[in-house]
């Protein structure tokens, strides 16, 4: 097995049966819900997001084996160097009415990265959401859209790669873009939520590499 396949197998055995029966809402995100969906990728983490801030707390006391004793930088979980540590296992952002706020837990699996999120956005964010914007892969409208996929003896909730899309479009990750297309032509899609995730810009751009890959494969 490589490092993502054991680190996620420990996530899993150790968290996946108390989230089932807490009734606990949570997804598996960014690039290892990619690669479970199909997508040829080498994922450097496993992001997990959570519905609400409860289940971040409950998660990282899932995973205290993981947890350092204490960590250096103890209140800035943005340093790259952060950890989930015993004296604070999740770190908590201020709230802040004009900024995201995160609850946020980070650990190491044979030195495999862990992260737990949940993202409060700002107040009126859904209020001045303007159209044809897409859909933000850990914002609030991604709960409305979770897949579920078999791997093992799990049934994993991923966000599907059509929202994925639209992070890999704001991002310019062009690999990962013409990959998607790539499956997205060979297995069909769900144009409806196809149409909701991207942003205008973003699917004007997805019509012209469809259109171009079809017709080269033609």
């Amino acid at each position: 097995m490589n490092k993502l396949e054991i680190a996620l197998d420990k996530v899993l055995e150790t968290t996946y049966n108390a989230l089932k029966q807490r009734n606990i809402e949570w997804v598996i995100m960014g690039s290892v819900a990619t690669f479970l969906q199909g997508i040829d990728v080498n994922p450097a983490d496993i992001d997990i997001l959570m519905k609400n801030p409860k289940g971040v707390y409950f998660f990282a006391d899932l995973m205290s084996q993981y947890a350092i004793d204490k960590c250096k930088s103890e209140k800035n979980h943005q340093e790259d160097n952060w950890q989930s540590s015993k004296e604070l296992p999740v770190a908590a952002d201020e709230p802040n009415s004009s900024e995201a706020a995160w609850y946020f837990g980070r650990w190491y699996i044979n030195n495999f990265k862990v992260e737990v999120a949940h993202i409060v956005p700002p107040s009126d964010y859904l209020k001045n959401k303007r159209p044809n914007t897409g859909i933000w892969e850990g914002g609030p409208e991604v709960w409305s859209f979770v897949k579920h996929i078999n791997y093992k003896s799990y049934k994993l909730p991923v966000i599907p790669l059509e929202i994925q899309l639209q992070t890999n479009f704001n991002r310019n990750l062009e690999s990962r873009i013409n990959k998607i297309i790539t499956l997205f032509n060979l297995n069909n899609y769900d144009q409806k939520l196809l149409e909701i995730s991207l942003s205008q810009d973003n699917m004007n751009t997805f019509k012209k590499l469809k259109f171009s890959r079809e017709f080269c494969e033609r």
